[in-house]
């Protein structure tokens, strides 16, 4: 081998969106029998395995504490994947900040707002993502599906993004021109006491 072969640098490879968008992950995650393909049952098979693991004292629902528990738990999975990437020199992608304050998890899945998530509840969710992403209604998520709803989650993801910015944008602009408007005079504050008339 020469020299220059040896030197030439390593081109990285690509993480743009035609690598992150394939929609892979919902199919490893979700099609059991590797058939490229989700069927519904596949489907609400993998959403009745999560709620499963939610419920932690297996009463049919996942209360504030035990979304609370799920949540420490993703975080501190998520700490230590960090922790192992940085250690390997590779960089960690962070979480965008926002100025709203954090949404309690699960909160997606509580249709009555009572504070909890009922079985019924977390399914009837997974049947409603079920039906967004069969795009032709034939009852299987194919691979372009699976594709299709990626894509459509990171441009929602995106549009976050730029919903959070412009909203620190105005923010700041009304704080610097606060800051910039002129302080009104004494005068106009406490005006003189009108003199007597003679």
């Amino acid at each position: 081998m020469s020299a220059s072969a040896k030197s030439a640098p390593v081109k990285p490879t690509a993480r743009g969106p035609a690598v992150k968008n394939d929609g892979k992950r919902y199919l490893r995650s979700l099609d059991e029998n590797h058939d490229g393909r989700i069927s519904h049952e596949e489907f609400l098979a993998g959403g009745k395995k999560r709620f499963a693991k939610l419920d932690l004292n297996h009463d049919g629902v996942i209360s504030a504490q035990e979304a609370k528990a799920a949540q420490a738990k993703m975080r501190e999975r998520k700490a230590a994947s960090d922790a192992k990437r940085l250690a390997q020199g590779k960089p960690v992608k962070g979480k965008a900040k926002s100025d709203r304050p954090a949404r309690p998890y699960l909160s997606g899945f509580d249709a009555n707002k009572d504070g909890r998530v009922t079985r019924k509840e977390y399914l009837a969710k997974r049947e409603k993502a079920f039906a967004e992403m069969d795009l032709n209604h034939d009852g299987v998520i194919s691979k372009d599906e699976a594709k299709a709803a990626k894509a459509k989650k990171l441009a929602r993801r995106e549009e976050r993004k730029a919903e959070t910015r412009e909203r620190k944008a105005r923010k700041k602009a009304r704080t610097e021109a606060s800051a910039a408007a002129p302080a009104p005079e004494a005068d106009a504050v406490n005006p003189s006491p009108a003199s007597p008339a003679l």
